[in-house]
C-alpha cells in the first residue's frame, strides 16, 4: 500500500505480491520513496524512490545441513538525519546491510552470533543505534559519524578466531602428514 500527500492509501501499482504472512517491511526517511520488503518465501524486494519495485536479494547463502536461512527481521531509521541504510537479520547468516538503496547487501555481524532473531532502529539517544536480538542474547551497535561495517563486542567474536586458528592449524598439521606418507611411499616404489 502506498499513501501520497496525506491521501489515503491504495495498492502500489507495481508492488509485488509478498504473500500471505508477509510482515518484514522497512522505509528509512533518510531516502525518500526507498522501501524494503521481504516475500514470505524470503525474497528481498526493493522500492526504488521513482517507485519501481524489482529483487534485490533473491537468495541467500545455502548450506546442506541448515538450508537457505530465513530472513528473520529488518529495520531502517525512521527518522530523516539517522542514516538510509537498511538491515536484515537472519537465521543462520548473521545480518546483512544495505547503504545503496539496495543494490549491493553486505555482512554487517563482526562478534554478532549468525542466528539474528530481531532488529531495531533506534535514533533515540545521543547516536543512533541498531539493536539485535540474538540466540545469545541482546547486541547494540551505535552508528558513528564515518559508516562503518557495525562490530559488536563480545565473546563470539574471540571464540570465531580461536576455531579458525585452531582449524587452520589442524589442516596444516593434516597436509604436512599426508606429504610425509606419499613422499615414504614414493621412495619405497623407486628403483633400487
Amino acid at each position: 500500500m502506498v499513501a501520497e500527500g496525506g491521501g489515503a492509501a491504495r495498492r502500489d501499482p507495481g508492488g509485488p505480491e509478498l504473500g500471505p504472512g508477509a510482515h518484514l517491511i522497512a522505509a528509512p526517511l533518510a531516502v525518500p520513496g526507498f522501501v524494503v520488503a521481504v516475500s514470505a518465501g524470503g525474497t528481498v524486494w526493493r522500492r526504488d524512490p521513482s517507485g519501481a519495485w524489482s529483487v534485490s536479494l533473491a537468495l541467500l547463502p545455502a548450506t546442506l545441513i541448515t538450508g537457505t536461512p530465513a530472513v528473520t527481521s529488518i529495520a531502517g531509521f525512521n527518522t530523516v538525519a539517522a542514516s538510509g541504510v537498511v538491515y536484515i537479520g537472519t537465521a543462520g547468516y548473521g545480518t546483512l546491510l544495505t547503504s545503496d538503496g539496495g543494490d549491493d547487501w553486505v555482512r554487517a555481524d563482526p562478534g554478532l552470533p549468525d542466528d539474528v532473531l530481531s532488529l531495531a532502529a533506534d535514533a533515540s539517544g545521543t547516536a543512533p543505534a541498531i539493536w539485535a536480538g540474538t540466540s545469545q542474547g541482546l547486541y547494540v551497535h551505535h552508528l558513528q559519524a564515518e559508516p562503518t561495517i557495525p562490530n559488536y563486542s563480545g565473546g563470539s567474536l574471540t571464540g570465531k578466531w580461536l576455531i579458525t586458528i585452531a582449524l587452520g592449524l589442524v589442516v596444516i598439521a593434516l597436509a604436512g602428514v599426508a606429504l610425509i606418507v606419499w613422499s615414504r611411499r614414493r621412495g619405497d616404489r623407486s628403483p633400487t
